[in-house]
């Protein structure tokens, strides 16, 4: 990282990661701990990459999509161990920064900060409400969902009729 630092500058590093060289080390503070000892388990051949330097290649992956083979050849990596480095660190950074980061908000909070549905205020569950597909020619129904942060659907309103989109123009 510091050689990007010397040859792009502190927005070089912006551009790369989405994230200041000030950002950057305040994350780095919340993992470096946790970075260091994973780094350092197991046996057999360590690896030439400092902790810092992954968790930067690690950030300017999820940045850039590409293939593993483009972003390996921009750090000097072959393909499945630049793969093997970066789900290594990803391993070890995501539930740090999903408990630093990521709070689920309550139906209380929601109802308290005005947040809840339009058309559905009382946010029935899913159970209550039955799927309708195609078939049962509802084309133009708009329905509003609320997702929990695990993927399901905890609230769900009741269809209704958008005509913008049933009315040819």
């Amino acid at each position: 990282m510091d050689k990007f630092i010397t040859d792009l500058g502190s927005e070089g590093i912006r551009t790369l990661t989405n994230f200041t060289v000030t950002e950057f080390e305040t994350l780095w503070s919340f993992v470096d701990t946790a970075m260091q000892s994973a780094w350092m388990e197991g046996r057999g051949r360590r690896s030439p990459t400092s902790t810092k330097d992954a968790m930067f290649m690690a950030l300017t992956v999820l940045k850039h999509f590409s293939s593993w083979e483009k972003h390996a050849a921009d750090y000097g990596f072959k393909a499945p161990t630049f793969e093997k480095l970066i789900m290594r660190v990803l391993s070890v950074i995501e539930l740090i920064f999903y408990r630093r980061f990521i709070t689920s908000v309550t139906m209380a909070e929601l109802t308290q900060s005005g947040q809840r549905f339009t058309h559905f205020p009382y946010a029935l569950y899913a159970v209550d409400k039955h799927y309708f597909s195609g078939k049962h020619h509802l084309y133009g129904y708009k329905v509003e969902a609320a997702m929990s942060p695990d993927g399901r659907c905890v609230a769900m309103s009741t269809a209704i009729l958008d005509l913008c989109t049933t009315l040819p123009l």
